[in-house]
């Protein structure tokens, strides 16, 4: 399935599913060498690609005629990712609340880069765009320059990183510009326990199709217990993904369900770019059908 963007297919704010493709397939190329990113978007894209690559926070800028637009890439290792993730959190004065301490740590190494690119943006349109661990510094740089103006965020399998206070904040500030595609196995948008998600929620379920339609793609939601695990489940299926042997005969019946859960979730690729990106394609060939 090839990548594809177009800069027309961003001129509207908030959600679309020519939108989707495009930022989907920008997600999916930020996984490549920084030579392959520079070259597929300047010779498909037309468009000039910059990489950064600071501490371990990866990903690329799009500079385009009409649009810029920043691509986060996620981690290198879902696995490793979900067995080192935490549930610490800071107080952030930009979101008013508090946010997971990990992901405002790594915002922090790019938050100049962020800064520099959006010296030079004058007129063009402002996108940020993320994939896992990258969604959460999508959103993230999107807040913390708001000001400049953001024409849309849109992150895949994003993991949990507000609290409500600032889960509210994001409400306010982005509305209906901020949309968050989450594949219904995808248990890394069910992580880390006791934090919210917010935003216009796209929802696939495992044979791909959307879950919400029509009211639910208009207006943000703020989620707390809605799919999330319990501290107590994260742990054990944290223990599961570590590979700690169990004594199964002294487990409780809810635990040993759990772990058989963890099983089902374990296997990464129902998190993986291009599962996102074969959810959305056929969602947006109609929708560029129709517009013919």
């Amino acid at each position: 399935m090839q990548l594809h963007f177009k800069e027309k297919w961003l001129f509207q704010s908030g959600f679309s599913w020519p939108a989707a493709y495009a930022l989907i397939s920008a997600s999916r190329l930020s996984y490549n060498e920084p030579a392959t990113i520079e070259e597929t978007a300047w010779d498909r894209w037309g468009l000039l690609a910059s990489n950064f690559d600071v501490n371990g926070a990866t990903g690329y800028i799009l500079h385009g005629d009409d649009t810029l637009v920043f691509v986060f890439r996620g981690t290198d290792s879902v696995h490793d990712m979900l067995v080192d993730l935490d549930i610490l959190r800071v107080p952030n004065s930009v979101l008013q609340g508090h946010v997971h301490k990990g992901f405002l740590q790594t915002y922090k190494d790019v938050d100049s880069i962020v800064g520099a690119a959006l010296e030079s943006v004058g007129k063009r349109r402002v996108w940020y765009v993320g994939h896992s661990a990258g969604g959460a510094l999508a959103l993230l740089a999107a807040m913390h320059y708001a000001d400049v103006g953001v024409h849309g965020v849109f992150t895949f399998g994003q993991p949990r990183l507000l609290d409500s206070l600032a889960a509210s904040t994001v409400d306010r500030t982005l509305g209906s510009s901020y949309c968050r595609f989450a594949a219904s196995d995808d248990l890394v948008t069910k992580v880390p326990p006791g934090f919210w998600h917010t935003g216009v929620l796209i929802s696939f379920d495992a044979q791909g199709n959307v879950m919400f339609e029509g009211e639910s793609l208009a207006a943000p939601m703020l989620m707390e217990e809605d799919g999330a695990l319990s501290v107590h489940e994260f742990s054990l299926i944290q223990s599961h993904m570590k590979e700690v042997p169990a004594e199964m005969d002294k487990m409780p019946k809810e635990d040993f369900l759990l772990f058989e859960i963890a099983r089902f979730f374990s296997d990464t690729t129902r998190h993986y770019t291009t599962r996102y990106l074969e959810n959305i394609y056929p969602y947006a060939i109609r929708a560029l059908t129709e517009n013919l």
